[in-house]
């Protein structure tokens, strides 16, 4: 699966939103920060990143690649 980010030397260049919105693997990143997951739908509110553990929580769900997650949640917590 192609990914839709920015590389610059190696590293995610997290700073450009690409055409609306980011995608890192199944997940879209909103320029208001909401997370969805495109194959499931699952939503995080922009409003509600802040709230919770996301990582750990996500981390027990089997269909997250955290290697795609990890990143779009960074780049939704800079939205």
């Amino acid at each position: 699966m192609e990914k839709d980010f920015n590389w610059q030397n190696g590293i995610i260049d997290l700073s450009k939103p690409i055409s609306g919105h980011n995608q890192f693997g199944g997940w879209l990143v909103y320029p208001d920060g909401t997370l969805e997951h495109k194959q499931n739908g699952y939503l995080i509110g922009a409003n509600r990143l802040r709230n919770d553990d996301w990582i750990l929580h996500l981390l027990e769900k089997s269909w997250v690649d955290m290697n795609d997650f990890i990143p779009a949640y960074f780049q939704a917590m800079r939205n």
